[in-house]
Order: C-alpha cells, then structure tokens, then sequence
C-alpha cells in the first residue's frame, strides 16, 4: 500500500537508551510499490544475559539531496534521506547485503544497525553518547555493508572489468601462470571511465568511512586468522573486494599503455582516497593479530609510528554535512587502535557534544594532543589557505582541503623518529589554554624579525627561465643582506639553493626532458655568467657553492640512479615542506622558507614542543601564528643549543 492511501499516522517518537545499548533495524518484506515498514529492538552490545543478534552495519554517504521519503517504523511515521530510502528498498528485495553467501551457511538475517535511524538525530545527548560507542557497533557487526547508491550502467560496466581483474590477480597469486594462463589485464577507455565513475563515488570521500570501513566486517575464525566481510552494495549490484581492487586498477590506469584517461589525472586523488582506507584497514587486523600472536600492541616498526594527530591529518580531504564529525569520526578507530595511538591525545580533553562549535572542539583536539604529547607539531596544521569557518590562528580547520605544507607536516608526524631535523628536540611543550578555547598560550624564544620576504616567483615557459631568476634571487637577497647573514646560514648556503630551486623528485620523475636539459642548462649558465655579475659581495661568499654545484653537475647525473637522484634532490637536509616557496630573512641573518602569508615585521620564533619554526604576528597585546616554516640553520637544534647556552629568553606568547 502506498504510503498516500495510508490513514493518518503518528509520527515515531524514540524510546530513549539505555547505557551501553543500541537499536537494530529491521527491514520488513513488502512490494516495491509498498512504503517500507521497518521495526526498531534494543540491544546491549555487552551482556551476560541478553544474546546480541547477528547484525550489519551500514556504511554510506547520508547524499546532497535533501528529498525526504517516508517510511513506516514500529506502524509510524519517519522520514529518511533519498540515498538512504534507495537503500532500504533495495535490501528489503534481497537479503545479500548481508553476509557474503560463501559465509553465510543459509542463515537469514534481517537485522541492520544505520545511524539515521538507529541513533534519534533530533537527541544532541545521545548522539554524542552513541559516538562514543560506534567503534564497538562496527567492530561486533557479522557484516560491513556499504552502499554505494542505486544502480547505474556504469556501475555494471565497472564491476564486470574489475571482476575480470581481480580474476588475473587471482591468477597470479597462484602457479596457474606456469601453465601459458595470461596474467594480463586490459580495459576499454569506456570500463576505464566507468572504473574512476565507481571510484569517484562520494562515498569514498566521507569522514565516518575511515572507521567505518577500519573496523567493519573483520571476523576473528581461530587464533590465527582474520575472514573479511565486507560487501558494496550499488542498486542490485554486488562487489566484495571493491577498495583492494580498485587500487590496484588505480596502479594499472596510469602506465603508459593503458587506455584509461590521463588528462587531467584523476587516479592521484583516487588513489590516496583508497589508500587511506587500506591503510586503516590494515592497522586494525594487523592489532588483531598482534593480539591472537599475544604481541604487545606498542610493537610497531621504528619509525612508523600513527597517532591520532596523523588520524585527524588523514581526515583534511574527507567531507562531512556536519564539521564535528571530521574529530568525531575517527574517536573509536583510534581508541580502537590502542597501543601508542591512545597514549598520543586525552579524551576527556576533547568537546564531544553536538551543541559545541566546530571552532572549540577543533581547539580542543590541539589541547587534547598537546597535554598528551608534550609536542606542538600540530599548529603545523592551522596554516589556513583560503577563507575558514576557525577564527583562531593557532586553531587548524579541518574541514579544509589538504594544503601543500600540511600535507608535509602529515608525513613529518607519521615518520618523527627517522628524520634528521627538528628544531626542537629534546623539549616539552608549555602551555595554557583559556577556559573558553579562545586563546593558546605557548613558550619560546624569537629568533629574529622578517627584513625580507620574497617577491612570488613569475611564471615562466621554461625550467632554465625558473632555475635563473631563482638563482639570480637569492644572489641579490645575500647581496643586498649579506652583512647580517649568520655563520651556521653561510655554510649552508648550497643547500639552500637547491632547496629553492624547482627540483622536485617527482617532477623529474615524470617529465623526460626535464631529466635531460635541466642540469646542462643550470651548468651553462653558471659557468658562462658574465664578469659583471659576478662582481659584488655575493662573489666572495659563493665561490665554494658555485664550485661545489658545478662538480655535481659535471659528474654526469644518471636519473636512473635513484641513489644520486635523491641525494641530490635532499643535499644535506630535508628539504623543505612543497609550497613553502618564499624565501624570507630574518634581522639576525636566517634564511628559511615559508607561505605566501607572511610580510615584513613577522617574528620568526622557536617555540618549544614544536619540531618546525613558527612565523608570528604581533597584534595589540596579543599575536597571530601565520605560518610554520623551514629554516636550514636551526633544523637540528641548534637555536635550542644557544638558548641553554643563554642566548635566547624564553617569553611566552598568547596566541589568538
């Protein structure tokens, strides 16, 4: 019966919940015609006394439509979102979003836990209480089911491709080849389109998915395995293996030979969204296992070490309706998570309640981690490109897209132990933070003041036009500061100059003519550079640097030679973050570099706990934190050597 025909119906009121407990839905059988009849029963997720019945938990993006459909729950009524609506109609037809047939050994379930309806939507209190036990809803859940939307051509073109490829990656995993089976795969253009189509899907850009798609549909079956259950749900379509293989079609879309589109290049952004889901994946079987092995969960390998500050780095180019969900959604993965994760933030320093601004709890994730930590590496991630929804300086907004420096920063918390530099060591952050979130108090010293911000670098049809004016560039900035450039500045002079030029590995890597012309055309121009220009005080100072690139260029680099290649690319230091290109100078004679946001006056400061230098705007009575940045001379602790030396005072510095 269509919902138009029904007589007058109550609208459903939530019973509320008790401590520890859920809804599970049920879907009831009815006619595609029919307005779908569901039913609501509480559960415990921990009891003695009470069985939990095999459930599914649903993975999927809540959709821009804003059309509500009605439904029918416990004979009353409530509305759902389009996407969703789509989804109950689909599997009250077919019960194989459950668990895959291979598993499910004929058992029938009909029960699904889906937070729109599961979790009363209108309750800020138990929303935010639910919050915290999603990551046991999705972990118990027997199945992950993640829909994708209803049906569409181009999804059955996608899945028949994708079917054939995981058919020759299954081939290759066994000695099959051996016997003259070919363990090629080839596509169309049109599978190609329709493959980036399924992958593109908004479902892949969620924030809830990373926990979701973590900890969903992984099966402990004996001390020392794991069974995946996951099934992706798009209309009557069915794949089980949809994020594997879709990265490896990814690996396969940008070889030369394959037919799928290039230009502009879809598969980078795909393939870091996939990843990203792989990954997370990946740690919480690997936690598994460690478990089932009896492994101590802090035994991770040297050097990879993932906190909840990576977590929420991971998060910058996912979306979310509701800018909270951004800390929200990944709280229960990392608690999850255990291990050195929970010891890298304090939960009961975080805001979780509905009613709070994005503005404090995005501030409280920086309290949480730094009073957990004793580390500031996170105002890395307040650097803010375009207009923000945060209004503090020092506070990061992570409903924005992912800028260059961030995304450095991500990779500089994500590997801290194995770097060589840090401008910081051995510190402990000081801190305070008002009541309200408004203001962050921190220590440190400044370094200097900003006498030279750099001009943008024009734009120009060549490398060698580039790689001259950045030289030329930095000629005139020691010419016209050579006088109060520092001893530690000078001799790093030649890496400096190969930070600031545009040699990037991966540009090199992807553009032939660049591998070929561009040392021939740095190397001619300093060796042919007439007399005059050599003639100013730069001379003096850059004889040995000249001398020294000149040798590296005549060796006859081979850009096959991955070793050279990145020994060149990263001198004697790390180099700095991609898309700090303005190079800047402080009153005491450091060069570093840092974002088109700073301007004359700015501080360059150290502040302690904090692996990078911090560029600082004096306001009023208070400052602004406007960029981190990179300064050569002090990456390795040196500034922090004199300031125990006696030469810097220490001062603190409320920031806005």
């Amino acid at each position: 019966m269509e919902f138009s025909q029904l007589p007058e119906v109550q609208d459903y009121k939530y019973t509320p919940l008790k401590t520890d407990e859920i809804r599970l839905l049920k879907i009831h059988p009815g006619l595609d015609e029919d307005v779908v009849s569901c039913s609501l029963e509480h559960y415990p997720l921990s009891s003695d006394e009470v069985i939990l019945p095999e459930y599914s938990a649903l993975s999927y993006a809540w959709g821009s439509d804003q059309t509500q459909f009605p439904v029918l729950m416990n004979g009353r009524q409530l509305t759902v979102s389009a996407n969703l609506h789509a989804a109950l109609q689909e599997f009250r037809a077919s019960s194989s979003w459950f668990i895959p047939e291979a598993d499910r050994h004929h058992k029938q379930s009909y029960f699904i836990w889906i937070d729109a309806l599961c979790i009363n939507q209108r309750d800020p209190v138990e929303r935010a209480e639910q919050v915290k036990i999603m990551r046991k809803i999705y972990q118990q859940a027997n199945c992950l089911t993640a829909w994708l939307g209803p049906g569409t051509s181009d999804f059955e073109i996608a899945a028949s491709a994708l079917g054939r490829l995981k058919t020759v990656r299954k081939q290759r995993s066994t000695k099959q080849n051996e016997a003259g089976i070919s363990g090629a795969f080839s596509a169309s253009e049109e599978e190609w389109i329709a493959i980036k189509n399924l992958l593109q899907n908004q479902y892949f850009s969620r924030s809830w998915v990373i926990q979701e798609y973590g900890l969903g549909g992984i099966i402990p079956f004996s001390d020392k395995g794991l069974k995946n259950r996951v099934v992706f749900c798009c209309g009557p379509g069915r794949i089980y293996d949809l994020i594997n293989i879709g990265m490896e079609a990814v690996s396969l879309a940008v070889t030369p030979d394959s037919k799928a589109p290039k230009y502009p290049n879809p598969w980078e952004g795909i393939g870091n969204g996939l990843q990203v889901l792989i990954h997370a994946r990946t740690m919480y079987q690997n936690m598994l296992l460690r478990h089932q092995a009896s492994t101590p969960l802090d035994a991770v390998p040297p050097g990879f070490q993932t906190t909840f500050a990576t977590l929420l780095l991971s998060q910058c180019n996912t979306l979310s309706s509701v800018p909270n969900d951004k800390v929200y959604s990944i709280l229960g993965f990392a608690e999850q998570l255990g291990g050195n994760v929970v010891k890298s933030y304090i939960t009961h320093e975080l805001i979780i309640n509905y009613t709070a601004t994005p503005q404090e709890v995005f501030a409280s994730s920086v309290r949480s981690i730094a009073l957990a930590t004793g580390r500031l590496d996170i105002l890395g991630a307040a650097y803010k490109e375009t207009p923000s929804l945060i209004k503090s300086s020092w506070t990061p907004d992570w409903t924005l897209k992912t800028s260059l420096p961030v995304y450095s920063l991500r990779y500089m918390l994500y590997f801290r132990h194995g770097l060589d530099f840090d401008c910081s060591p051995d510190t402990k952050c000081d801190v305070g933070f008002a009541h309200d979130l408004s203001t962050l108090t921190v220590s440190g010293f400044v370094l200097g003041k900003l006498v030279h911000v750099s001009s943008p670098v024009p734009q120009f049809s060549s490398m060698a036009g580039t790689l001259k004016y950045r030289f030329r560039a930095i000629a005139d900035l020691l010419d016209e500061h050579g006088n109060i450039i520092s001893d530690n500045t000078w001799d790093r002079i030649s890496e400096i100059l190969l930070m600031y030029l545009p040699i990037r590995f991966p540009m090199i890597q992807h553009f032939p003519a660049a591998k070929a012309n561009w040392s021939e055309q740095l190397r001619d121009w300093i060796c042919n550079m007439k007399e005059d220009e050599l003639e100013n005080k730069f001379l003096r100072k850059r004889t040995s640097m000249m001398d020294a690139l000149v040798q590296l260029l005549d060796k006859g680099l081979d850009f096959n030679d991955d070793t050279l290649l990145l020994a060149l690319m990263n001198s004697t230091s790390s180099k700095p973050p991609a898309g700090f290109e303005d190079i800047v100078v402080s009153s005491n004679g450091h060069i570093g570099f840092t974002s088109h946001r700073v301007r004359e006056g700015d501080l360059l400061c150290i502040i302690l706990g904090c692996g990078r230098p911090m560029i600082l705007r004096p306001v009023e009575n208070h400052f602004e934190l406007i960029s981190e940045s990179f300064v050569p001379s002090v990456m390795r602790g040196e500034a922090i050597g004199e300031w125990k030396a006696g030469k810097w005072d220490l001062r603190d510095f409320e920031l806005y």
